[in-house]
């Protein structure tokens, strides 16, 4: 029979209180974890599991610890009360240890979640690393504080350390060249990545051993450290990083390079699958041989859009030629005996370009025809200036393919973009009607297509119109309005111009060569 007064006595009975509560506080712990509601909240607010896990486990191992110890003491078993709190303090020091680490792991997890990182995981590797440092750590501490030197441990374990060594030297290699990769950081969790060999995947995970990718058939392919160490890498990014990528395409020589190249810009520009704000480049790369070899240059929102983004521009790029006639050249000997015939390609007619504007209205089919014989077709380089501010127009502007950027000077003397004008759009109106310089400039963003109609040739079709000058009067004050807030940018104020005054400039304009 037991003493319960030895057993039982004002020790034993703390200590079993104190585990007894800390045990208790644990599996409420657990079972909260376990919990649909616990789960997402702790998902939600990983500081709340890293701070309890930090407090309860070493208060569980303490009161377990010391529950223990007393015990054991109470019946006089006193070296193995020895061992076992010996073993409590090796766990307490290691178990603060692991918390510490885990609380470095989730800072870094929350302040990188919202970087490339992906979610801000760490790679496996780094994890593996960084809680065997903790373990290491937390040891050598208690050695230390018991009178132990850790270097003691190095030494007696040195020769099982190289007999281990020498038995998984690949193990090492593949653990070494992994460590390598984290230091050097080619690649990161969720970025895509693409093998010398053509192998391509998504990096889900990095640990001690291998790289896992997980590839287009959601499989998972796993590749020794060592190996992915010594092959060529080409990173791709996540889905946070554009992909601009651009493509080839052959046709013959026969066909004007400008024209070609404005159908190639047209078909590009349609794509609704492209990152917003970027503009196609199409150039001519090789035109030493036939056929000759065009360049399509665009962007996308990351690698994994690029393939439907890809798929409809190649669409567009067909409809494209097939609406014009032209077949893309293929690999073929060809010999020619007679002169062939090959259909003369241009962009949209002039005419068309001219019924869509809205001053087309005020004008019969036969006016718009004339104009359109009398008007001029130009192609702008990209960043060339067609408009520029103060200058003069004598002549409307229509943009038939490209793009337009509007930009004004301010106080400040800095310039600022307004806006972009597309193809069906036109410039120059108010200015040239009113024979005022334009409060404007406009400089080509991309190669542009410009229809030119010139103020003589204007007058020629409107001469002896009735009321023809007060509808392009209302026209301009319209444009005049709208074009208000971007006349506040300008250095110069310009005072408020009745209609009256309109019409007056409007009507000199028109009368000015008409005899």
């Amino acid at each position: 029979m037991f003493d319960t007064d030895i057993s039982m006595d004002t020790p034993v009975r703390e200590s079993l209180i104190f585990a007894g509560i800390a045990l208790l506080v644990a599996c409420l712990w657990v079972v909260f974890r376990s919990t649909g509601a616990g789960a997402r909240l702790l998902s939600r607010y990983l500081w709340i599991e890293t701070a309890a896990n930090f407090l309860i486990i070493p208060l569980t191992i303490f009161g377990v610890g010391r529950l223990s110890t007393e015990v054991l003491e109470s019946f006089d078993q006193t070296r193995l009360a020895v061992v076992s709190d010996t073993l409590m303090q090796a766990l307490l020091f290691v178990a603060v240890a692991v918390g510490l680490g885990r609380i470095a792991e989730i800072w870094f997890s929350v302040s990188h979640v919202d970087d490339d990182n992906n979610d801000g995981r760490l790679p496996q590797l780094i994890r593996l690393i960084l809680y065997g440092l903790c373990v290491l750590g937390g040891l050598a501490i208690f050695l230390t504080l018991n009178g132990y030197r850790p270097t003691e441990l190095y030494l007696s374990t040195g020769v099982l350390a190289a007999i281990l060594a020498f038995a998984s030297q690949q193990t090492l290699g593949d653990f070494f060249a992994g460590l390598t990769l984290g230091l050097e950081s080619p690649f990161k969790l969720g970025d895509w990545i693409v093998l010398e060999d053509g192998t391509e995947g998504g990096v889900t995970d990095i640990n001690w051993r291998t790289t896992r990718l997980k590839q287009w058939d959601n499989a998972t392919l796993v590749i020794p450290n060592s190996v992915l160490a010594k092959t060529r890498i080409r990173n791709l990014h996540d889905r946070k990083h554009p992909y601009a990528p651009w493509y080839t395409i052959r046709l013959s020589a026969d066909y004007d390079p400008r024209a070609i190249k404005v159908l190639l810009f047209d078909a590009a520009s349609r794509c609704k699958r492209t990152l917003p704000g970027t503009t196609p480049v199409i150039r001519l790369i090789e035109a030493s041989q036939s056929p000759y070899t065009y360049m399509i240059w665009v962007h996308f929102a990351n690698y994994p859009a690029m393939f439907a983004g890809r798929e409809e521009l190649f669409r567009e790029i067909h409809d494209a030629l097939g609406a014009a006639g032209i077949q893309v050249a293929v690999d073929v000997q060809e010999v020619r005996y007679t002169r062939a015939l090959h259909t003369q390609i241009e962009p949209p007619s002039v005419l068309m370009a001219l019924k869509s504007l809205d001053f087309a209205t005020f004008l019969s089919e036969e006016d718009l025809a004339d104009i359109a014989a009398r008007s001029q077709r130009t192609f702008v380089e990209a960043g060339s200036v067609i408009l520029d501010e103060g200058q003069q127009a004598d002549g409307i502007y229509v943009i038939s393919s490209g793009v337009v950027d509007v930009s004004v000077t301010s106080q400040t003397n800095k310039r600022h973009t307004l806006e972009e004008l597309n193809p069906g759009q036109y410039f120059g109106l108010a200015a040239m009607l009113t024979g005022e310089p334009a409060a404007m400039q406009y400089a080509a963003r991309s190669d542009v297509s410009i229809i030119r109609v010139d103020i003589g040739c204007l007058r020629q079709v409107v001469a002896g119109k009735e009321g023809i000058t007060e509808q392009f009067a209302e026209l301009v004050q319209r444009r005049r309005d709208r074009a208000d807030d971007a006349k506040s940018y300008t250095t110069d104020t310009e005072q408020a111009v009745t209609f009256q005054d309109l019409v007056r400039r409007v009507d000199r304009v028109f009368r000015g060569n008409l005899r």
